[in-house]
């Protein structure tokens, strides 16, 4: 884990402090991060049909770099930041909760499958992810997300993607995974609209009043036409 760590410490200072680990805004149209760049369909691994809306109480990050606080909270923030869940949490927090509830002897350690299936079937149901750096030769660096409904441990969405670290991780490698976890979570809950569509249902309408406007006013000025037809053939 210490080789780990400093080896994921040796990529991140490589990135300069200027692109890396910065949580940032959504965009306000599209509810994603703004990124040139996005997750190929090759690299979404499992995407499985989940009711995502009953799992919204909690989602708890599980991570292999526990040693680098700032990158967990970079990902706790970034997830909070799209406002689906009620509450995002660290392993430190979780347990804290736990704590608190009085609880902690009934669920044990939270790092195992078996005992995040005995706090759903106490605390309700939640997801939880697992998020893994790997760094590789050179300035490669690969993400791993894993994202498991906690009362079966079952696997519902699953995505791997690697990028050579030239100028920062966000952009290239954290907000891409992170948008196509929200992708995921929007086509599977019945609570995340669409930013896409609300903006055309009401246009229609108010496009289509105008034009029933000007079919009134056509109308009205063929009447006094009419009207001048039997006055000229009077005059004749």
């Amino acid at each position: 884990m210490k080789k780990l760590a400093f080896a994921l410490t040796s990529l991140l200072l490589a990135a300069g402090c200027t692109s890396t680990l910065k949580v940032t805004e959504l965009d306000s149209t599209t509810n994603r991060f703004a990124t040139s760049t996005a997750v190929a369909p090759d690299e979404i691994k499992v995407s499985k049909t989940f009711d995502v809306d009953d799992t919204k109480s909690m989602l708890f990050v599980r991570n292999n770099f526990e040693d680098i606080h700032k990158v967990g909270v970079y990902f706790e923030d970034s997830i909070d930041k799209y406002g689906f869940f009620d509450k995002v949490v660290r392993k430190d927090e979780f347990e804290r909760d736990l704590i608190q509830q009085g609880i902690q002897d009934e669920v044990g350690d939270v790092s195992g499958f078996a005992s995040l299936s005995k706090a759903a079937g106490i605390v309700g149901d939640f997801l939880f992810a697992d998020v893994e750096l790997e760094a590789g030769v050179g300035y490669q660096v690969t993400l791993r997300m894993n994202v498991y409904d906690a009362r079966d441990a079952d696997e519902v969405f699953a995505v791997e993607r690697q990028v050579t670290n030239w100028a920062g991780l966000d952009g290239p490698l954290f907000q891409p995974v992170l948008n196509a976890f929200f992708d995921w979570i929007e086509a599977n809950s019945d609570g995340v609209p669409s930013a896409e569509v609300a903006p055309v249902e009401e246009a229609m309408p108010e496009a289509a009043e105008p034009a029933e406007a000007e079919t009134v006013e056509a109308d009205a000025e063929v009447e006094p036409v009419e009207e001048t037809s039997p006055e000229t053939e009077v005059t004749d």
